[in-house]
Protein backbone atom coordinates (compact mmCIF):
# COMPACT_ATOMS: atom_id res chain seq x y z
CA UNK A 1 0.00 0.00 0.00
CA UNK A 2 2.89 2.55 1.03
CA UNK A 3 3.84 2.24 -3.00
CA UNK A 4 0.60 2.98 -4.05
CA UNK A 5 0.28 6.06 -2.05
CA UNK A 6 3.84 7.19 -2.84
CA UNK A 7 3.11 7.41 -6.73
CA UNK A 8 -0.61 8.41 -5.75
CA UNK A 9 1.38 11.63 -4.44
CA UNK A 10 3.16 12.16 -7.83
CA UNK A 11 0.05 11.43 -9.59
CA UNK A 12 -1.90 13.79 -7.46
CA UNK A 13 0.17 17.03 -7.60
CA UNK A 14 1.89 16.55 -11.11
CA UNK A 15 -1.25 15.51 -12.39
CA UNK A 16 -2.94 18.41 -11.16
CA UNK A 17 -0.85 20.25 -14.16
CA UNK A 18 -0.56 17.49 -16.55
CA UNK A 19 -4.29 17.38 -17.05
CA UNK A 20 -3.67 20.91 -18.58
CA UNK A 21 -2.07 22.14 -22.10
CA UNK A 22 0.92 22.44 -21.58
CA UNK A 23 2.79 26.15 -22.34
CA UNK A 24 6.39 26.69 -23.25
CA UNK A 25 6.91 29.36 -21.03
CA UNK A 26 5.64 32.19 -19.08
CA UNK A 27 4.13 34.98 -21.64
CA UNK A 28 6.27 38.23 -20.97
CA UNK A 29 2.54 39.87 -20.64
CA UNK A 30 1.58 37.91 -17.99
CA UNK A 31 1.12 39.40 -14.52
CA UNK A 32 0.77 37.53 -11.26
CA UNK A 33 -2.64 36.64 -9.58
CA UNK A 34 -3.40 38.42 -6.78
CA UNK A 35 -4.21 36.15 -2.91
CA UNK A 36 -7.85 36.71 -3.45
CA UNK A 37 -7.96 36.06 -7.31
CA UNK A 38 -6.20 32.39 -6.40
CA UNK A 39 -8.20 31.80 -3.02
CA UNK A 40 -11.42 32.36 -5.61
CA UNK A 41 -10.11 29.73 -7.80
CA UNK A 42 -10.03 27.16 -5.44
CA UNK A 43 -12.32 27.97 -2.37
CA UNK A 44 -15.73 25.82 -2.16
CA UNK A 45 -14.60 23.93 -5.22
CA UNK A 46 -13.86 20.67 -5.95
CA UNK A 47 -10.78 19.24 -8.38
CA UNK A 48 -11.62 16.73 -10.77
CA UNK A 49 -8.81 14.25 -12.25
CA UNK A 50 -8.78 10.66 -13.60
CA UNK A 51 -7.14 9.59 -10.46
CA UNK A 52 -8.72 11.57 -7.95
CA UNK A 53 -11.13 14.02 -6.45
CA UNK A 54 -10.23 16.92 -3.85
CA UNK A 55 -12.21 19.24 -2.27
CA UNK A 56 -11.03 22.93 -1.18
CA UNK A 57 -13.62 24.16 1.45
CA UNK A 58 -13.41 27.78 2.25
CA UNK A 59 -12.29 27.50 5.89
CA UNK A 60 -8.83 25.91 4.77
CA UNK A 61 -9.25 22.35 4.97
CA UNK A 62 -8.77 19.61 2.09
CA UNK A 63 -10.12 16.10 1.92
CA UNK A 64 -10.25 13.96 -1.15
CA UNK A 65 -10.46 10.65 -2.45
CA UNK A 66 -7.32 8.72 -4.49
CA UNK A 67 -8.55 5.93 -6.30
CA UNK A 68 -11.25 5.56 -9.46
CA UNK A 69 -13.26 3.71 -9.55
CA UNK A 70 -12.63 2.03 -6.11
CA UNK A 71 -10.85 4.35 -3.30
CA UNK A 72 -6.90 3.58 -2.61
CA UNK A 73 -6.47 5.94 -0.54
CA UNK A 74 -8.47 9.21 1.65
CA UNK A 75 -6.73 12.61 2.11
CA UNK A 76 -6.79 15.47 3.96
CA UNK A 77 -5.12 18.66 4.92
CA UNK A 78 -5.74 22.46 4.89
CA UNK A 79 -4.80 25.07 2.17
CA UNK A 80 -4.05 28.88 1.94
CA UNK A 81 -2.69 31.05 -0.38
CA UNK A 82 0.08 34.02 -0.05
CA UNK A 83 0.52 36.25 -3.04
CA UNK A 84 -0.44 34.70 -6.25
CA UNK A 85 0.80 30.93 -4.84
CA UNK A 86 -1.18 28.52 -3.02
CA UNK A 87 0.22 25.69 -0.38
CA UNK A 88 -1.67 22.19 0.14
CA UNK A 89 -0.54 19.98 2.92
CA UNK A 90 -2.02 16.53 2.82
CA UNK A 91 -1.92 13.66 4.72
CA UNK A 92 -2.86 10.31 3.34
CA UNK A 93 -4.65 7.17 5.23
CA UNK A 94 -2.21 4.59 5.99
CA UNK A 95 0.93 7.11 5.50
CA UNK A 96 3.32 8.78 7.77
CA UNK A 97 4.44 11.52 6.09
CA UNK A 98 2.97 15.16 5.11
CA UNK A 99 3.25 16.55 2.00
CA UNK A 100 3.08 20.02 0.70
CA UNK A 101 3.18 21.17 -2.77
CA UNK A 102 2.36 24.80 -4.26
CA UNK A 103 1.18 26.24 -7.32
CA UNK A 104 1.47 30.45 -8.72
CA UNK A 105 -0.88 31.82 -11.01
CA UNK A 106 -0.51 34.23 -13.11
CA UNK A 107 -3.14 35.83 -15.78
CA UNK A 108 -2.58 36.65 -19.13
CA UNK A 109 -5.37 38.44 -20.73
CA UNK A 110 -8.32 35.70 -19.88
CA UNK A 111 -6.12 32.78 -19.82
CA UNK A 112 -4.88 31.55 -16.41
CA UNK A 113 -1.55 29.90 -15.93
CA UNK A 114 -0.12 27.55 -12.97
CA UNK A 115 3.66 26.56 -12.05
CA UNK A 116 3.72 23.48 -9.95
CA UNK A 117 6.16 25.62 -7.88
CA UNK A 118 6.82 23.38 -4.94
CA UNK A 119 6.99 19.12 -5.47
CA UNK A 120 6.49 17.28 -2.47
CA UNK A 121 8.10 14.30 -4.79
CA UNK A 122 11.66 16.70 -4.34
CA UNK A 123 11.18 17.30 -8.53
CA UNK A 124 12.78 20.11 -9.74
CA UNK A 125 10.68 23.27 -10.97
CA UNK A 126 10.66 23.76 -14.62
CA UNK A 127 11.00 27.83 -14.42
CA UNK A 128 11.02 26.73 -18.13
CA UNK A 129 8.45 24.98 -19.88
CA UNK A 130 6.45 23.77 -16.41
CA UNK A 131 3.52 26.43 -17.13
CA UNK A 132 0.21 25.10 -17.97
CA UNK A 133 -3.35 26.36 -19.18
CA UNK A 134 -6.43 25.54 -17.79
CA UNK A 135 -5.96 24.31 -14.45
CA UNK A 136 -9.32 26.45 -13.33
CA UNK A 137 -11.31 24.21 -15.82
CA UNK A 138 -10.57 21.02 -13.17
CA UNK A 139 -12.47 22.65 -10.60
CA UNK A 140 -16.16 21.87 -10.38
CA UNK A 141 -18.50 24.49 -8.04
CA UNK A 142 -19.55 23.07 -4.72
CA UNK A 143 -18.60 19.82 -2.26
CA UNK A 144 -18.80 16.70 -4.65
CA UNK A 145 -16.94 14.21 -2.66
CA UNK A 146 -18.31 14.35 1.24
CA UNK A 147 -20.70 11.56 0.75
CA UNK A 148 -18.25 9.28 -1.18
CA UNK A 149 -15.52 10.38 1.80
CA UNK A 150 -17.84 10.06 4.70
CA UNK A 151 -18.83 5.98 2.84
CA UNK A 152 -15.12 4.77 1.73
CA UNK A 153 -14.01 2.07 3.80
CA UNK A 154 -12.09 3.02 6.96
CA UNK A 155 -8.01 3.36 5.41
Amino acid sequence: MRWILRIASVIFFGGMLSLSALADSLPKTAAPMNSESVKKIYSGNTLISKYYDIYFAADGSIKGIFGKPSTKALIQGSWSVSGNEICMYTFRSKEPNSFRDCYQYWQDGRRIIALWSVHSDGSTVDQNGGYSVGEDRNLKSGDLISARYSAAPAM
